[in-house]
């Protein structure tokens, strides 16, 4: 009988066969072959559940820069408009949009 050596052309792509072949080369290994694959394959486990936890941390901090910007954007928003549509005070206007009296007078020297 005739030994293979790769998965015919007929065969690859199909995911049976492609495991069998997986299977087969693993079990033709010997101790310290077998000892490299292990130590690469936990090293690719490793760097994947890092990358995983490092990427959801980088989109959660993201997300929470987006929201803290988002709020200032919606303080200052507020304060132009209020700057605009009443006639408050500094100290008022910093009490009702929750901002520093020097925050308002930033907005208000920048619209003027």
């Amino acid at each position: 009988m005739e030994e293979l050596t790769e998965i015919p052309l007929i065969l690859r792509g199909d995911p049976i066969f492609e495991k069998l072949f997986q299977i087969a080369r693993l079990s033709n290994l010997n101790k310290k072959e077998m000892d490299a694959y292990t130590r690469n394959l936990i090293d690719r486990i490793t760097l994947n559940v890092m990358y995983s936890r490092f990427k959801e941390e980088g989109m959660e901090e993201g997300r929470k820069e987006g929201r803290e910007k988002g709020k200032e954007e919606g303080k200052t928003s507020f304060v132009i408009n209020l700057l605009r549509e009443t006639k408050f005070g500094i100290q008022k206007i910093a009490a009702l949009a929750g901002v520093s009296p020097d925050f308002v007078k930033e907005i208000a020297a920048s619209h003027s």
